[in-house]
């Protein structure tokens, strides 16, 4: 299987995040920023996805969880728009990677 790295990011220095694609589907993985690339794609967090759309809200999902620290009103709200721009971010750094354009799938 020959996989296409299109994303390899660490967040907040702790967990990295891979984004890759096969023939088939969007990958991506979630895990330590500590392991060693072996380790880590053996131990981290695998999801596969057939369209963007559902790559994009799981990595919402994940981001969200991973950025609340309490159920406070105040960081609530900072969760959420930290979650957004970091989403923004990623589908850009993808957008340029692959010049993905409305319509396409």
């Amino acid at each position: 299987m020959n996989n296409k790295i299109l994303m390899d990011k660490i967040i907040d220095d702790n967990k990295r995040m891979v984004v890759t694609y096969d023939q088939y589907n969007w990958i991506v993985k979630f895990g330590s920023a500590n392991w060693n690339a072996s380790t880590f794609r053996r131990k981290a967090d695998h999801w596969y996805f057939m369209n963007f759309e559902s790559l994009l809200s799981k990595v919402y999902r994940l981001m969200l969880r991973y950025n609340m620290r309490s159920l406070d009103y105040g960081d609530v709200l900072e969760a959420i728009s930290e979650t957004e721009r970091q989403i923004a971010e990623i589908g850009k750094e993808l957008d340029k990677k692959l010049g993905v354009q409305y319509g396409c799938r």
